[in-house]
């Protein structure tokens, strides 16, 4: 099964310290505080309920932020998953290779190429887990989305496949040939495509026990706000502060949910991968925050 992304929508305000007072100092590795929690349903059965997380930042250069739309913002280290290979011997080892998005053009198809440079084996599929010294390998459920993310966009260098992948087409880009394949892939989530990260916790039988969205739905709440004006080269290097408000949407809050206490824990990521302190909500019920 592909991974499927969580819908999230960003909403993103940054106050920026004027250079023409003395600025404050702040740390470059973001700090952030809890402001508010909200719910907002819209009503229909069909129609997304919003919840609704607002947290004041405070960064000393102002490298927060990542584009949606920039591609560079996708290559080595915000790509989205890290995928594998075996060792060139086989002998049991899988190594990390890297992946970054290309297009065929304009309107073309869009594709996870794989670094050739760092191949040296074959790449880790479902169908490794059969090979001799790989049945370590965890078993493929094509119901679930942890382990194995199922790709028909992927491109590979032709020296690493063989006759036993599913290949769907061939194709030369910038001088190189590929084979285009549809496999289900051995992958690890990069926590680094995201710059906020958030996990959801309900009570149950006397304690906070964390929901894990990815495993239930195959969908997660980590996400991206945007690139702030300190891209811009005016703000470049100068501290900020702001508010984030970050809403996520869903149908099922309420019917998962209900009228059971839960919290939401927090933090964000600059563009250098340096990481906030956590914040958490206070407890809440969907009907009191609304």
């Amino acid at each position: 099964m592909r991974v499927i992304k969580g819908i999230v929508l960003f909403c993103f305000s940054v106050i920026l310290v004027s250079s023409c007072f003395d600025p404050p100092e702040f740390s470059d590795i973001p700090e952030i505080t809890f402001k508010d929690i909200k719910f907002k349903e819209v009503g229909g059965a069909a129609d997304y309920d919003s919840l609704i997380l607002y947290l004041d930042f405070k960064d000393g250069n102002g490298d927060v932020g990542l584009s949606s739309l920039n591609p560079e913002d996708f290559d080595p280290p915000y790509h989205f998953e890290n995928y594998f290979v075996t060792d060139a011997a086989a002998t049991g080892d899988t190594i990390p290779v890297l992946s970054r998005t290309v297009s065929t053009g304009v309107g073309g198809t869009i594709y996870t190429i794989l670094n050739p440079d760092s191949i040296g084996g074959k790449l880790v599929t479902s169908k490794t887990k059969s090979k001799p010294n790989y049945g370590y390998l965890p078993a493929y459920n094509p119901e679930s989305c942890v382990n194995y993310s199922f790709l028909s966009d992927v491109l590979l260098p032709l020296k690493s496949v063989d006759a036993s992948f599913d290949i769907q087409d061939t194709i030369s880009l910038n001088g190189r040939k590929y084979a285009v394949i549809k496999e289900a892939v051995l992958y690890k989530p990069n926590p680094n495509h995201y710059n906020i990260e958030v996990k959801f916790w309900r009570f149950q039988n006397g304690s906070f026990v964390e929901y894990d969205w990815f495993k239930e739905y195959c969908i997660t709440y980590d996400g991206r706000f945007p690139t702030s004006l300190s891209d811009f080269p005016t703000y470049k290097d100068h501290p900020i502060e702001g508010t984030i408000r970050y809403a996520m949407p869903n149908t099922s809050f309420l019917a998962i949910f209900g009228n059971t206490q839960i919290k939401i824990s927090a933090r964000i990521r600059d563009r250098a991968l340096h990481v906030s302190n956590e914040v958490v909500t206070p407890p809440f019920d969907l009907n009191a925050i609304r």
